[in-house]
């Protein structure tokens, strides 16, 4: 084994698509069942010594070669001998992802990857490493550009991942949760008081984020109107899904930069002019009840926009959201009518 040096085996990089994918696939507690290279199993001890556990199981993967005669024969694949390794080392291999999840007794890792050896192929061509004419050699490994997992997104109108739109959904939820229990910080009264009848938010594929993605797709800043929050990040090398984690956290603490509302929710004129209020009062608004978001990376302006629209939009003199005890008021909503039953039980929902 020593003397069989790898002269094309290729650098694997890590797939952030591919990780959310050994997620979702993960946290079912099962088998993997799916098409992928896949390798399993189980982290016992601690569960938070997870990174330890993990460690001991890629070695305990690795360590399968040592004892294997398999690669004798023309380094092929034995998935018998070889399940793990075989799996790690195939040199066709350019990206991988791994998750865990917490399954009973035990935590459960799942790695994928983009190529999967079979029996007839060898794991690699034996040889001095990096000796291949094609081959550009950095830390003994073959460099390539690897193509990537697509995104995954069953909202195909607009410029969001599923882990993104979870993510929208996630972040607006619980700040307004904050919100609605009182624990919103307001340079004028401490705490914003809290809100009796505060909608839960879902995502609208069609009808609001459908309409931002052709807003910002040309990479035009879209107009400030109302109903509408856009946040512009004088970056283009931000991933989109920390571009929209910045915009939703900058909004929510337009409350606290910009000045506080005080006890009083009433939407008056000079929360509508200033823009860090204006921004905080849309997304607490009570009345909404869906909202969609896109983000568009925009290399030759150096930024990258992201905006969301809400199905409903506060309105000078009225109150941004009715003061009581969170869900107390419920019952008085068009169709929330129920309080969320974990959580903080904060919001409202149908």
């Amino acid at each position: 084994m020593s003397q069989q040096l790898l002269i094309q085996s290729l650098i694997q990089v890590w797939d952030c698509n591919l990780e959310q994918e050994a997620h979702n696939e993960v946290k079912k507690c099962t088998d993997y069942g799916g098409k992928r290279a896949a390798n399993e199993d189980e982290i016992t001890g601690k569960p938070c010594n997870v990174t330890s556990g993990a460690k001991d199981i890629l070695k305990k993967w690795w360590k399968e070669v040592v004892n294997a005669p398999a690669l004798k024969d023309g380094n092929k694949y034995n998935k018998n001998t070889i399940p793990h390794f075989g799996v790690m080392a195939f040199h066709e291999t350019t990206i991988m992802a791994c998750a865990y999840e917490k399954c009973d007794a035990s935590t459960k890792l799942l790695c994928l990857y983009n190529k999967k050896p079979s029996g007839n192929k060898p794991l690699y061509t034996a040889g001095d490493m990096c000796a291949d004419a094609g081959c550009k050699c950095i830390d003994r490994l073959c460099q390539t550009e690897p193509k990537h997992i697509a995104d995954s997104s069953t909202c195909k109108k607009a410029l969001m991942t599923d882990e993104m739109e979870k993510t929208a959904v996630d972040m607006h939820n619980y700040y307004r949760r904050l919100i609605a229990t009182g624990w919103a910080e307001d340079p004028k009264s401490l705490y914003a008081p809290r809100a009796s009848k505060m909608n839960y938010l879902k995502f609208d594929c069609d009808n609001l984020a459908a309409p931002m993605k052709t807003a910002i797709n040309k990479c035009q800043v879209p107009a400030d109107t109302a109903g509408q929050n856009v946040h512009v990040i004088n970056r283009w090398d931000i991933s989109r899904q920390a571009a929209l984690e910045e915009a939703i956290t900058t909004w929510y603490e337009g409350l606290q930069k910009g000045g506080g509302i005080g006890e009083d929710t009433i939407y008056t004129p000079e929360m509508e002019a200033n823009k860090m209020l204006k921004q905080y009062a849309t997304l607490a608004y009570e009345k909404i009840e869906t909202f969609g978001c896109a983000v568009k990376t925009c290399r030759p302006q150096g930024n990258t926009i992201v905006a969301c629209k809400y199905n409903a939009a506060p309105v000078e003199t009225d109150p941004i959201y009715t003061v009581g005890k969170p869900c107390s008021n419920c019952s008085k909503n068009t169709n929330n009518k129920q309080c969320e039953t974990d959580n903080l039980k904060a919001l409202c929902v149908a």
